[in-house]
């Protein structure tokens, strides 16, 4: 995505101050705008399991290797009583590089010509209220679901059957989130009009066979960035007392007795169903969703502070939505393509879990 075409007399570029503007309005009407050529290597023609064989390789690379090292600094970056910034991780090198190309790509973007956007007709302002309204209500009652599975699993613990206090907590946790899927999916489906449909109107693109295995390796190395920088800012902005090691995806990713089945079966949600539902909730319905109400520019921040306190925990907040906003703004960049923000969610949750499953 770096090189540039021959200018000519009948294209001109944007200047730097409307790009973000027109990135906004293309979200919200579906106007397009000039796009950028590549220089890259282009993946569009490879195979879907070429490209998830190079994703899987850069991301054990960045986990076994990048991850786990660092540059010590002459000096504390920040003088703090953390301990933080006194070195930089490899990761994060990484993930300035990254920053620094896609920021050097937006400056030398020349015009050309790519397919339109997902334009989806947005329902009325009293309809998509009361959408998000109901999707509230379900998120909240799907913890009922929860508290019914782990009411049978216990009955026949009871009964004799053996069913460890982590099995037990895995499948709560995963029947709670299937329960809030489920409904959440009808709701959509019932308010936001053609959300699952793939025609003209369609809310978003969902693309195995284009361009997007660069977006998600570096989208993944950016997240590595943000976060490290969120999360050493977080300290100095959470007391200290709030911070708790024993929280539930504590005890998911040790559970007791090295429970490998129940690692497993909790993963599951975080994993594979969780960034799926998330991002298409989120990026693919809020970020429009919101735009009627706060506007283009204000949507995706607000749809970034809504998917932090969607995750309940204070502690996280601030990387979360950090998280949050940049995950949204690589949907955009990328033709609102979900498989991307997805894909890059699920691998930033499952790093969690291997770390845990492979000692890292």
């Amino acid at each position: 995505h770096l090189s540039r075409a021959p200018s000519t007399a009948s294209t001109t570029r944007p200047s730097a101050a409307r790009r973000p503007a027109a990135a906004f309005r293309e979200l919200s009407t579906g106007e397009t705008t000039p796009p950028r050529r590549r220089c890259v290597v282009a993946t569009r023609g490879w195979p879907v399991a070429a490209k998830f064989a190079t994703l899987l390789a850069l991301y054990a690379a960045h986990t076994l290797l990048l991850s786990r090292g660092c540059l010590p600094l002459p000096c504390q970056l920040v003088p703090n009583d953390f301990g933080l910034w006194q070195s930089v991780g490899y990761d994060s090198l990484v993930g300035g590089a990254v920053v620094a190309l896609r920021a050097a790509h937006v400056a030398a973007r020349s015009p050309a010509e790519r397919p339109p956007p997902p334009r989806p007709t947005l329902p009325s302002r009293r309809r998509l209220a009361a959408t998000i309204l109901a999707l509230a209500v379900a998120y909240n009652f799907s913890g009922y679901a929860a508290w019914a599975s782990d009411e049978c699993l216990y009955e026949l613990s009871l009964r004799g059957a053996h069913v460890s206090t982590a099995m037990r907590r895995a499948v709560q946790v995963l029947s709670g989130h299937l329960a809030w899927v489920l409904s959440g999916a009808l709701i959509l489906r019932a308010g936001a009009k053609n959300f699952f449909a793939r025609g003209e109107h369609r809310w978003f693109d969902f693309n195995v066979d284009g361009d997007w295995l660069w977006w998600v390796a570096g989208g993944y190395a950016a997240s590595a960035l943000a976060f490290n920088v969120a999360d050493g800012l977080n300290h100095f902005v959470v007391p200290s007392v709030l911070f708790d090691d024993d929280t539930l995806v504590t005890r998911m990713i040790n559970p007791e007795d090295n429970d490998v089945v129940a690692l497993v079966a909790g993963s599951i949600a975080p994993c594979v169903t969780a960034p799926v539902w998330e991002e298409a909730l989120y990026r693919g319905f809020l970020l429009k969703a919101l735009v009627p109400f706060a506007g283009p520019a204000a949507a995706l921040p607000l749809s970034a502070v809504l998917f932090a306190a969607h995750h309940l925990t204070l502690t996280a907040a601030l990387p979360l939505a950090v998280l949050g906003g940049l995950w949204g703004h690589i949907y955009v960049a990328a033709r609102q393509n979900l498989l991307v923000p997805a894909l890059i969610h699920a691998l930033w949750n499952a790093r969690v879990f291997l770390g845990a499953l492979l000692g890292l």
